[in-house]
């Protein structure tokens, strides 16, 4: 492939992925503040719901249990979270592909695009101009 084409290809690519990711954050700001919002409010409750347990629980057990059995609530809470943040990372990880799988996938479609850039030229470099301009006004905006 020669090197117009190819930087025209990653001149189109780049653009792609600039508007997909602007695309992206545009859709996501509202949802990751609110997020952010519910999340602050459910800390604040759970801190209202320790004082609260802290209270009901120090004329019962004394004041030296009150704060173990409370950090017991807590760590249990914890090692639950921690459990379930594991296990999803691991079914992840199992679900992604390998780079070999990947390669394999690409290869095919990377020698039909240097076998066809090769039988037209004339449309490759036409294309490779457009690609230019289209990135040069994109990227003065």
């Amino acid at each position: 492939m020669n090197p117009l084409t190819s930087s025209a290809i990653a001149a189109l690519v780049r653009q792609g992925i600039a508007g997909r990711a602007q695309a992206a954050v545009g859709r996501l700001t509202l949802p990751l503040i609110c997020g952010l919002i519910a999340l602050q409010f459910a800390l604040t409750a759970l801190g209202l719901l320790a004082v609260a347990s802290w209270n009901l629980l120090l004329p019962e057990i004394g004041p030296v249990w009150t704060p173990v059995a409370l950090a017991g609530v807590f760590l249990t809470l914890a090692g639950i979270a921690v459990a379930a943040i594991l296990s999803h990372r691991q079914k992840r990880r199992s679900e992604r592909m390998r780079s070999s799988d990947i390669e394999a996938l690409i290869a095919p479609m990377l020698a039909e695009a240097r076998r066809f850039t090769r039988d037209n030229q004339g449309a490759s470099l036409l294309t490779a101009i457009v690609a230019g301009i289209a990135a040069g006004l994109a990227s003065r905006d």
